[in-house]
């Protein structure tokens, strides 16, 4: 069970999906002792779940440390009042969500940039110094490197 955001919740595997019995190489690299990693990155918190949250809770069920790199804090985005009461900004409940999904989800560590959100071409998040698509090229690119360095992915 997991507790995330004050919601109590089951998880349950998936019936459908075969499980390995605990004495084979469960999440090891076949050509290793090394476990199996995987890095994803993306640019927004909720990314992680619409796009590929299937497929991650897939791979760590098979055992694969799942790495997840978001880049921006959500800020541009739009939320109810009352969900903002408890926080500062839009950025910080976002990035709450984000760690509350990854723990659903199953995720070994999350690693976040701090970027602002960009919004749309031509909008006024767009032009915000601090947002992912004004960030100089080569930092963000040197970050994400830093990381697969770091993490040894065999999957990016």
């Amino acid at each position: 069970m997991t507790i995330c955001g004050g919601s109590l919740m089951k998880l349950q595997a998936d019936p459908l999906t075969p499980t390995r019995d605990s004495t084979t190489t469960r999440g090891l690299n076949p050509l290793s002792s090394e476990p199996r990693r995987l890095l994803i990155a993306f640019a927004h918190p909720d990314d992680e779940s619409f796009g590929m949250g299937g497929a991650i809770a897939h791979y760590v069920q098979q055992g694969v440390e799942v790495y997840l790199i978001c880049s921006t804090n959500g800020d541009a985005g739009t939320v109810p009042p009352d969900l903002i009461e408890k926080y500062g900004s839009v950025g910080e409940l976002r990035l709450d969500e984000l760690r509350c999904a990854a723990e659903t989800l199953g995720i070994k560590e999350v690693i976040t940039f701090g970027y602002g959100d960009s919004g749309m071409i031509g909008s006024p998040d767009n032009q915000n110094p601090e947002c992912l698509w004004q960030a100089n090229e080569d930092e963000v690119v040197g970050r994400i490197v830093h990381e697969i360095r770091r993490i040894r992915p065999q999957v990016v």
